[in-house]
């Protein structure tokens, strides 16, 4: 039997498990394999991880990692290509930093505050593209949101001209949407700036928020938004989800004269007290088998309080079986506590057994294992099974609070980026 011999399904998985790099010089083994390589159910397979990136000793580390049947994998990646890495680094701005990721594209500022210059690109191809400035703001920070699409509006007969490469078989589009902190809270409404690369252009837009969403303005939102089907969202630091569809054209209405523009966001209140505590909470979105979850850490600050972290795992129901109201409604996955937790790891044996060193910060879950919570304590990036109650330290050498983590996919067929206009 030769390797043309085998089953579809049994190349297809063969090949699954390779670099997307090495599958691409694969094509021109045979017909069959090209058949296979360039069919859209191959492409869109996907292998799920997290993509982090780590400031130590004023070194940055971008990597990416996944607990696997053999243990903790991980591997590292070189951002040098990119643009912003091979300027000068404006030290009073700090940077680059990577502040969103789709699919296998992330994108990356020039500058952690400030922040105008964006560039997209793809580690595993080296391809990016770089945005036009965004205009200037006078606030150091601003919460990013960067979602990817296909465009189901190219035409048919366009898709079989190019149906024999697989780079333009797909034409996608994407959005950057960057949340100002530039309206006062009483408003209850905020700005942003949207990026679309079907304009080529940013656009600014007013928000306006329910009366039922206690009025923090901007200052909501925490972090880095979340991409699920096809629309962005954002925990929120009081407990508030908030969800924005930008590629829906009916959820952007024209208001007077000039680009300002109306952008509709939907709130849904998070109130997921534990206990009424002095405390310090963090909350942190993800997506699981293509369900949308949330993780809760909550810190009590009392000393000699019976457990020094509550950790929640939140689910979204499905549209079937959302709230009366018309609301989205969260389901309660599982609660763990410290005092169950336990640890072979020293520091946090010794962690687990003092009433020091309250920091806790959730920095993803894991896409493939429901059971994993990456947590950062101690410098360290902690593993938190769930089911097992353990603790287990999955890397050395990250101080707060220089380290964020994405998710990540390492697709089949790289996706291609879209020049813009």
């Amino acid at each position: 039997m030769s390797i043309d011999d085998l089953p579809v399904s049994l190349l297809a998985e063969i090949l699954f498990q390779l670099p997307c790099e090495s599958v691409t010089r694969f094509k021109s083994v045979s017909k069959r394999w090209l058949a296979l390589i360039s069919d859209p159910s191959f492409v869109k397979l996907t292998r799920g991880t997290l993509f982090f990136q780590s400031e130590f000793q004023h070194e940055t580390e971008n990597f990416t990692m996944s607990v696997e049947h053999s243990g903790v994998k991980s591997r590292s990646f070189s951002s040098s290509f990119v643009p912003c890495y091979q300027e000068p680094i404006k030290t009073d701005d700090g940077g680059p930093v990577v502040v969103g990721t789709h699919n296998d594209l992330v994108l990356y500022c020039a500058t952690r505050c400030q922040q105008r210059e964006y560039d997209i690109c793809n580690p595993h191809t080296k391809r990016w593209v770089g945005l036009p400035p965004a205009p200037q703001c006078q606030f150091a920070f601003v919460e990013v949101g960067f979602l990817c699409d296909t465009d189901y509006n190219k035409k048919e007969d366009d898709k079989r001209k190019h149906s024999s490469s697989i780079f333009n078989a797909y034409e996608y589009r994407y959005v950057v949407v960057r949340i100002l902190h530039t309206l006062p809270c009483s408003t209850r409404k905020f700005e942003v700036e949207i990026f679309s690369s079907e304009t080529g252009e940013w656009r600014k837009s007013v928000v306006s928020y329910s009366s039922g969403i206690k009025g923090y303005g901007a200052s909501v939102f925490c972090g880095h938004s979340i991409a699920y089907n096809g629309m962005l969202y954002w925990a929120g630091y009081i407990g508030v989800v908030a969800r924005m569809d930008p590629f829906n054209k009916n959820s952007t209405t024209s208001i007077g004269v000039g680009d300002i523009t109306v952008d509709k966001f939907l709130f849904t209140a998070f109130d997921k007290r534990v206990d009424d505590h002095i405390s310090t909470e963090h909350y942190r979105l993800g997506v699981w088998q293509g369900r949308l979850r949330m993780c809760h850490v909550f810190v009590p600050l009392v000393p000699r309080c019976p457990t020094k972290l509550i950790l929640s795992i939140w689910e979204l129901k499905e549209e079937e079986e959302t709230a009366a109201d018309g609301g989205e409604k969260w389901c309660l996955i599982e609660r763990v506590s410290t005092d169950q937790m336990v640890s072979e790891d020293p520091p946090i044996t010794k962690w687990l057994n003092s009433w020091k060193d309250w920091y806790v910060n959730v920095l993803g879950l894991d896409p493939n294992n429901e059971e994993i919570v990456y947590l950062h304590m101690l410098q360290l990036i902690v593993i938190c099974n769930i089911r097992t109650r353990t603790l287990k330290i999955a890397r050395r050498g990250a101080a707060p609070p220089w380290i964020e983590c994405f998710p990540f996919e390492l697709p089949c067929w790289p996706t291609p980026l879209t020049n813009l206009p």
